[in-house]
């Protein structure tokens, strides 16, 4: 066949089109009514194209729903309506991560001798899939429904340990007290994959509901291998797996008699209270590996302005979903009723509107992907809006109505957010249409829970009314015989015909339809600062921490792939939450290179006396503190100096009597015993440290070994794997004066002074007890000292992002927040999770930010910054404030918060809150007094700290450049950079308290009508560095 002239196809094309407008009734378009352009005949016409094998099924991401995708827009192009989707098209494009996981997976049941295999697609399918590719194993525990309610009466985990175990729940609600989780404000009690994460279960077996057992036999084995799609980036639960079963398995994971099995399933029937418990000697496991890419789909949007100059700011919606199954071995699911129906519908709808007198309201088209997979598309959609939401009055959504009674519908949701709306539906109908509506499905305490499973849900969420138009469920659900032969056109003309009609009253309304009384909000909410502060609660700050310092993330250490992981996770939030980057890039990592300095081979330590040598190697025998030049070659005499303290007008001084010019000087590290303890005070301990530095320099000291007090010496393995030290390689090094401090454990001491194993052991003894120590010179003894640096450099990366403020002058400062994400790693093996330090500060900053994305925008902007290297040495807050992404002396304080999760509910300390800004020490106290109730201890703010508090977090980096900072600290504790600082140890009580009252004070202040005054330190915020 030969090619067609392209202007005749054009002519054809338009003759077509010119005839489609206006030869359906014979009537001049000004004489058309809307309504009547809705027929049956092209109902099933736009049907068979859309539900033919042809199109494959329309399956998400695939060719089928592409060029469905492009028939929609095609329609809308010839209707008249503008494209606002992507580069001036129809297509509103996002990614979608794509799992799938092999059928051959079975779950292996062991119960003393005996073993089961379960088979994927018969007893069981997986609903979640882990992160990454795990075998899991562990114990069983039945908690009942799943459910930790402690504040409403009802806590199924009350009396069980779940941790490591998989938890199988009743994915159902039980009835208490009135059905009070049918209320909406509850149903987040009823996430029982969630609530079994947040206890430590490594995965959830769920009971599927009643009502869905009679399908399990023609689904399960569907779902076997079937893509599983998340929206791309969507922070995951970690190694976390959800498997779903139906009520005969449980008899088998059980171990149930029949009668204990029928016995059940009538409780479970009854939907009453069943008491949790261990299941004794049973043990499962899984190996689960799945397979991930990530792919590119589509929304098809399109609006038709309204009449009405300001009204055309305003938007009725209808939506539907386009995508459906897809194929299966080789079978087309052609989904003509699911939601063939629906889409063919809109199509019709849009034409009539068209055609039809133009409403006051523009009218908004959404031809949602993706509902099948999780209602992703009109997630997107809701969480990514083409017009501010708002400014929706209400979504009309149809899913499924070409089937079951032709007069008949059920309705549901449209009075659950306004009454006004329903009223509208029945008024229509009943002069227009005269359909008999069912509101079954508007049950609170409805099994199948129809009001959350389609895609209308994710616009009540937002507080926009809705309706779902749905004709029910049919034996061909989800089966390749939804075919369109089946459909009922003249039901579908009828429900189309309706919908029109009420989007057209809507549209035509002099109001946005009114919310009822107990609907805070249409649109993203907004809430007030103390709602915001509401909203930080411990249940969201475990669900975080859980994940932060979990196993999966290797300790977070400073450039490893843990900290990388965790990386994504907060810039992942940061952009759900509305946070926008600040990097020069567009990218919420502010990314830098590390110089990582380890010891080289060669390097050595040689102890020679009366002819006997003795080597010494680093890591083994010997680690170097602090930074080294490059090579160091250095010989010298040796010398014992006791404590190492040069304090002569106290009456101490260790270096009397012993000459250290050009002679390595051991010190043990220790606190004597001495005028009433005079040296264990504050102010002494740190004249102690530096006059000694002062006299080994002025006295030419050839280098110092200092001898690891015997309580520290638990941590020698830890620092030895350390993997070198970390610094920002621009930094400029002056090893001018350099004398080497070479860390040695008590019983290496030993060898290098030629002592015996008693004799060290008395020594260590006397230091334990705070005695004194003799001193001498071993002039026997020589010392020769080798070191050699080798230096590689590693990224790592700052997460970084800005909330705008709401001011257009006091937008461009700000208040930031900030907290270091990196931990120690893993040492020998043994993960180092960070719970409390930091992961609390991390994922308080997460919980901030939400708060303050919810709530009442304020004027100034507010900066969020999570530091990386805190734990080699402030790297984060150094490279962040000498390369800073806003203007420093636009940044009127930072909130540093380090360590929060543990010790008494009620107290904290707080570092440097008065030290450049009274002012800010001023705001703090008001806060706790109106709204915290805290009890503030300041004792590491005072300036003789021993522990140099202040100049040990990243708040530090800041206040050097005279920026008013506060520390918020609950001290340290026994699992202080130990593998045993671990979740289940926080105190999530002070936690949330905490966290409510930092996000309090950076509200106040980002509302304040001038920047915090700085009177102490630098006279000017961001020009002048203090001491570094």
């Amino acid at each position: 066949m030969r090619r067609m002239n392209k202007a005749l196809i054009f002519l054809l094309l338009f003759l077509l089109i010119s005839g489609f407008y206006t030869g359906f009734t014979g009537k001049a378009l000004s004489q058309v009514s809307g309504k009547e352009t809705i027929t049956a005949a092209e109902l099933k016409a736009h049907l068979y194209f859309i539900a033919s094998d042809e199109l494959e099924g329309r399956e998400t991401t695939k060719r089928g729903l592409n060029i469905a995708a492009r028939y929609i827009a095609s329609q809308l192009l010839a209707y008249g309506y503008k494209p606002i989707g992507d580069n001036g098209t129809y297509y509103q494009h996002f990614k979608v991560d794509v799992i799938s996981v092999p059928g051959d997976i079975d779950l292996i049941v062991e119960s003393g001798y005996s073993k089961k295999v379960l088979k994927q697609g018969k007893d069981f399918i997986i609903g979640q899939t882990p992160e990454k590719n795990k075998k899991f194993s562990g114990g069983l525990v039945f908690a009942g429904y799943g459910i930790s309610a402690p504040e409403l009466g009802w806590d199924d985990y009350a009396n069980i340990d779940v941790k490591g175990k998989f938890v199988m729940a009743i994915m159902d609600k039980p009835k208490y007290k009135d059905d009070v989780f049918n209320k909406p404000e509850n149903q987040k009690y009823l996430n029982q994959p969630r609530t079994a994460l947040n206890k430590g279960a490594i995965g959830v077996i769920g009971i599927i509901p009643a009502q869905f057992e009679a399908q399990w036999d023609a689904i399960a084995p569907s779902m076997v291998g079937q893509e599983q799609m998340v929206i791309a980036d969507t922070p995951q639960a970690g190694n976390f797996l959800g498997i779903y079963i139906p009520r005969k398995t449980m008899k088998v994971l059980l171990n149930l008699s029949v009668e204990e099995y029928n016995k059940y399933i009538k409780t479970i029937n009854n939907r009453e209270r069943i008491n949790p418990e261990e299941v004794e000697g049973v043990n499962l496991s899984i190996n689960v590996e799945k397979r991930k890419e990530t792919r590119v789909t589509q929304n098809v949007v399109g609006v038709l302005e309204g009449s009405d100059p300001v009204l055309k700011n305003e938007y009725v919606v209808l939506g539907s979903h386009y995508d459906h199954l897809g194929a299966r071995d080789s079978v087309v699911y052609n989904g003509a009723d699911d939601d063939g129906s629906g889409t063919v519908a809109l199509l019709e709808i849009a034409q009539a509107f068209a055609l039809g007198e133009r409403p006051k309201r523009s009218v908004l088209f959404v031809f949602h992907t993706g509902e099948e997979k999780g209602l992703l598309g009109s997630r997107y959609f809701t969480d990514h809006p083409l017009v501010p939401l708002e400014k929706i009055s209400c979504q009309l959504n149809l899913d499924m109505i070409g089937r079951n009674g032709r007069d008949s519908i059920f309705v549901v949701g449209s009075d659950k957010l306004s009454s006004e709306l329903r009223k509208i539906n029945e008024e229509v109908n009943r002069k227009e249409i005269g359909m008999i509506f069912d509101y079954k499905y508007d049950a609170p305490d409805d099994p199948e829970r129809i009001y959350y499973r389609s895609d209308h849900y994710m616009y009540a969420r937002y507080g926009i009314p809705i309706i779902f138009y749905y004709s029910g469920d049919h034996p061909d659900y989800h089966r390749p015989t939804d075919t369109p032969d089946k459909c009922d056109y003249i039901k579908m003309q009828k429900v189309s015909r309706l919908v029109y009609l009420v989007a057209k009253k809507v549209a035509n309304l002099d109001h946005m339809l009114v919310l009822d009384k107990d609907v805070k909000y249409r649109g993203k909410p907004r809430l007030s600062d103390k709602e915001g502060r509401k909203s930080i609660t411990r249940t969201d700050l475990l669900a975080h921490l859980s994940f932060i310092a979990s196993d999966e993330l290797e300790g977070r250490e400073t450039t490893k792939r843990g900290l990388k992981i965790a990386a994504r996770y907060i810039a992942s939030y940061l952009k759900a939450y509305g946070f926008k980057p600040v990097d020069k890039d567009r990218s919420y990592f502010q990314r830098f290179n590390v110089a990582i300095d380890k010891i080289k081979e060669g390097s050595k330590l040689i102890v020679r006396k009366f002819g006997v040598e003795k080597e010494f190697l680093p890591y083994k025998d010997f680690i170097i503190f602090g930074n080294f030049p490059e090579k160091v070659e250095t010989t010298g005499g040796l010398v014992f100096a006791g404590y190492g303290i040069h304090y002569p007008e106290l009456g101490w001084d260790d270096f009397s009597d012993i000459d250290i010019n050009g002679k390595f000087v051991v010190i043990f590290s220790g606190i004597p015993v001495f005028k009433d303890s005079i040296f264990a005070k504050r102010e002494y301990v740190i004249n102690i440290n530096k006059y000694r530095k002062e006299y080994l320099k002025k006295h030419n000291a050839a280098g110092v070994i200092y001898v690891f007090a015997p309580r520290l010496e638990r941590i020698w393995k830890r620092i030895v794997s350390s993997g070198g030290r970390m610094k920002l390689p621009d930094v400029k090094e002056n090893f001018k004066d350099y004398i080497p401090l070479i860390y040695v454990r008590s019983k290496t001491a030993g060898k290098i002074l030629g002592l015996s194993e008693y004799e060290i052991k008395e020594i260590t003894g006397k230091v334990r007890n705070g005695e004194k120590l003799r001193t001498y010179e071993s002039f026997s003894t020589e010392v020769e000292f080798y070191l050699y640096r080798k230096r590689e450099l590693k990224e790592t990366q700052n997460v970084v992002g800005v909330f705008e403020g709401s001011d257009p002058v006091l937008k461009d400062q700000y208040v930031a927040f900030g907290a270091h994400y990196d931990h120690l790693g893993v040492r020998n093996g043994v993960v180092y999770n960070g719970a409390d330090d930091d992961g609390s500060g991390t994922v308080a900053l997460l919980e901030i930010a939400e708060a303050f994305s919810k709530g009442v925008r304020p004027k100034r902007s507010i900066l969020m910054v999570f530091h990386t290297g805190e734990e080699k040495g402030l790297l984060g807050s150094s490279y962040f404030t000498d390369h800073p992404l806003v203007p420093l002396e636009k940044i009127d304080c930072m909130l540093n918060i380090d360590m929060i999760g543990r010790r008494s509910t009620d107290s904290l300390f707080i570092i440097g809150a008065d030290r450049l800004s009274p002012e800010l020490d001023k705001i703090n106290r008001e806060v706790n007094k109106e709204e915290t109730g805290m009890v503030f201890d300041y004792r590491y703010n005072a300036p003789d700290d021993p522990n140099n508090f202040y100049r040990r977090s990243d708040h530090y980096m800041y206040a050097r450049y005279g920026i008013p900072v506060i520390f918020y600290f609950s001290g340290t504790h026994e699992d202080y950079h130990r593998p045993t600082d671990d979740v289940e140890k926080i105190n999530f009580e002070k936690f949330e308290r905490v966290t409510r009252h930092i996000y309090s004070v950076g509200f106040k202040i980002a509302n304040l009508d001038h920047m915090l005054k700085v009177e102490k330190g630098p006279k000017k915020r961001g020009k002048i560095k203090t001491e570094r």
